[in-house]
């Protein structure tokens, strides 16, 4: 068998791919939280101008505050609730 001749900067381009692989991967991990961070920033801001919806919040936790609330344990027992209304 011969011998494999390596070439001096052979092994330097494969680290540097796989370091420039590395960043990419670390640039799309950012770009991908931070468009989350502006799609949570952007329905905030629609709570946030829809001032029926506040409204009903405001009443919420003043009805909270106040204890009037039923406290469901779970689902079924909300939906027999509910249907024993209609």
């Amino acid at each position: 068998m011969g011998r494999v001749l390596k070439l001096p900067g052979e092994g330097l381009c494969n680290v540097t791919s796989s370091l420039s692989r590395i960043r990419l991967a670390s640039v799309e991990e950012r770009i991908s939280k931070l468009e989350k961070s502006v799609e949570e920033i952007n329905e905030t801001l629609e709570v946030l101008t829809d001032k029926k919806l506040l409204r009903e919040i405001k009443r919420g936790l003043d009805d909270l505050k106040r204890g009037r609330y039923r406290d469901y344990r779970d689902v079924e027992e909300l939906k027999k609730r509910f249907s024993a209304k209609q």
